[in-house]
């Protein structure tokens, strides 16, 4: 269960770090989960009682009976924090939010790891998280920590890529760009947590970490703005306006499509009725161009099954999707897409 290369590494690691979670199948997984728990440093974390232990060790060998046969693979169960901003600075207090949620998307459908969504770990973003609670709430493995300083038309991101709950540092990753340049710092921590967590990327798993690049950086600042004012009800009016100020700049980014897609199906959805059929229609009509520029962005996938549902067309969705999924089963949009669509 732990690894070393040396009998003092392991027994550092035994005492400091959690075993690699181990996938393939939903029975596997259930399986990891007891032997995790049965593994905890504190006593009080692991099981109490025998009765309790085989409980749930017997509830895990019957999801493997009934689980299709897989492969298991050690993966790694990743979230990155919001960063902290250390000195407030409106060019670049929107990158708190979006620049960790472009990190987590830039690694999402890689095999070997499992990342957990930034808005899901907002409400632990603390100067000090409390790393047992988002370890347990979360079910991850590693924390990505990081603060943002802009100084002379430059950002540096300091982070940390820490154990959790054990909170043992495995790297310090820093990075820097120009303030013009924001897509640069993301594939540059992205390919730094690639590294830290040794993951072997086939030449497949490379091109898609680099396909969705922005031929302007300016186009993607516009981008993650409206990421960041997507977020809430109250920035659906304004978040078109910068996704469409975002594709102008540069017509083949994906991405952007996509998002506009989803503000204008949003607005068309709930917004002022008089131009509800309007905006529909220019949001399916953005989610294609998405998807011709594009044809594997899982994320404009997800976003056009809503569309096909919506027209009474959720078999079509489903069918499309599960396809997908056979030559991309760790893509997270392609499932979010089929709950919709199975729903």
């Amino acid at each position: 269960a732990f690894d070393g290369s040396s009998v003092f590494a392991v027994a550092r690691a035994i005492t400091n770090e959690e075993p690699a979670a181990l996938g393939g199948s939903s029975g596997v997984v259930a399986l990891d989960r007891v032997i995790h728990r049965a593994l905890r440093k504190r006593p009080d974390d692991r099981y109490q009682t025998a009765t309790a232990f085989a409980q749930e060790i017997r509830a895990a060998l019957l999801a493997m009976d009934s689980a299709s046969i897989a492969p298991v693979r050690p993966i790694t169960r990743l979230v990155v924090m919001p960063f902290r901003v250390l000195r407030p600075d409106p060019s670049i207090d929107f990158l708190a939010f979006s620049l960790a949620d472009a990190v987590s998307s830039a690694l999402s459908g890689l095999p070997s790891v499992v990342i957990r969504s930034t808005a899901a770990a907002s409400r632990f973003a603390t100067d000090a998280p409390d790393l047992p609670a988002l370890a347990a709430t979360l079910d991850i493995d590693v924390v990505l920590l990081g603060s943002l300083l802009s100084s002379g038309g430059q950002v540096r991101v300091s982070a940390q890529l820490v154990h959790a709950p054990s909170g043992t540092l495995m790297r310090a990753i820093t990075s820097q760009s120009a303030t013009d340049e924001i897509f640069q710092l993301q594939d540059a921590l992205a390919k730094q947590i690639v590294d830290s967590l040794s993951l072997s990327l086939t030449p497949r798993e490379q091109d898609r970490m680099n396909r969705d690049t922005p031929a302007d950086a300016e186009a993607y600042e516009l981008y993650l703005r409206g990421n960041q004012l997507q977020l809430d009800v109250a920035g659906w009016e304004g978040a078109p306006e910068l996704y469409r100020r975002s594709v102008d700049r540069d017509p083949h980014f994906a991405p952007a499509w996509a998002k506009l897609g989803r503000c204008y199906r949003l607005v068309g959805k709930f917004g002022d009725p008089a131009n509800a059929s309007g905006n529909l229609i220019r949001g399916e009509q953005a989610l294609k161009r998405a998807l011709e520029i594009n044809a594997d962005l899982s994320l404009a996938h997800h976003l056009y099954a809503y569309v096909e549902v919506e027209a009474g067309h959720a078999r079509e969705a489903m069918v499309r999707l599960l396809t997908r999924v056979r030559h991309a089963g760790s893509e997270p949009e392609l499932f979010a897409g089929l709950v919709h669509a199975c729903r």
